[in-house]
Order: structure tokens, then sequence, then C-alpha cells
């Protein structure tokens, strides 16, 4: 006969889901917040690009590529950054949905033990 591990307080998987319910809330939030700030440096480096590829006299498209690249390295680095911390936050969140996900599996499993007996 299986053994059932000891069954955890209701009120303690509740305590956990409403802890785990408002992370969550945050975390999608910061998500809003991330995205926008991810769009914004993703258009400043793109009229930045296109500006200085506009300015640039050398010969060939090849050359002012790389050159207009160059000459807006800060810019790009902060429209990569900006996306990989919108990525973490909503990684963040997919991390806190999966957890509470487990939380109320763990409480229905209970319930269902409970209400037959079992444990």
């Amino acid at each position: 006969m299986a053994r059932h591990p000891e069954l955890i307080a209701q009120d303690d998987l509740e305590a956990e889901m409403r802890r785990l319910s408002g992370l969550l809330d945050q975390a999608t939030s910061k998500i809003a917040y991330r995205e926008t700030r991810a769009a914004q440096a993703k258009v400043e480096y793109e009229i930045a690009y296109a500006k200085r590829l506009l300015q640039v006299e050398a010969k060939t498209v090849d050359e002012r590529k790389a050159i207009a690249t160059v000459d807006t390295a800060d810019e790009y680095m902060r429209f990569r950054v900006a996306e990989a911390v919108a990525r973490a936050a909503s990684e963040a969140a997919r991390n806190f949905r999966a957890q509470l996900s487990a939380v109320q599996t763990v409480s229905a499993n209970q319930r269902y033990m409970i209400d037959r007996g079992i444990g």
C-alpha cells in the first residue's frame, strides 16, 4: 500500500497561494514597464542608426552601415539590455505562475485525499 506524505495545513497552502499571486501581480506589472522600455530603446536605436547612416559620406553601402553601426553601439547596447531585462521579467512571471499552479495542484490533491479519507 502506498504511503502518503503528511498533509499541509490548508491555511498554509492558501497563504502560499496569496503570496505567489501577489508576486505574479508584481511581475506582470514589471513586464508592461520593461516591454515598454525595450520598445522605446529599440526606436531610439533605430532612429540614431538611420540618422547616422544618412550622415556618413563613405563610398559604399557596406562602409556606411559599418560606420553607422560603430557610431550607434551605445544605443544598440541599451536596446539589447532592455530586451534582456524584459525577457527576464517575463520568465519571472512564468516561474511564479508555475509555482502557483503547483501549489493549487497540491491543494486539490489534498482535498481529494481528505474527501475520500486517504492519508
